[in-house]
């Protein structure tokens, strides 16, 4: 398996003044992967994004040469 999270930015609710940013630039092969990181990191909202649930705001998702999502 091969994934490609290329340039992803999406911007989620967060703390106040400011909202969270994720941004993941990452190729990704292999069987297994793990996601791990702090409360709040965005860990579900890059498996939702790679699920299709939410659309990123910038990036391109690729898996196995199809494109999942491309917002420029």
């Amino acid at each position: 398996m091969r994934l490609v999270l290329q340039r992803i930015r999406r911007a989620l609710p967060g703390a106040h003044p400011a909202p969270f940013v994720l941004e993941v630039d990452a190729v990704l092969e292999g069987r297994v992967t793990a996601v791990f990181g702090p409360s709040g990191s965005g860990k579900t909202s890059l498996l939702e994004l790679v699920a299709g649930l939410q659309a990123p705001d910038a990036g391109r998702i690729e898996l196995d040469g199809a494109t999942l999502a491309d917002a420029g």
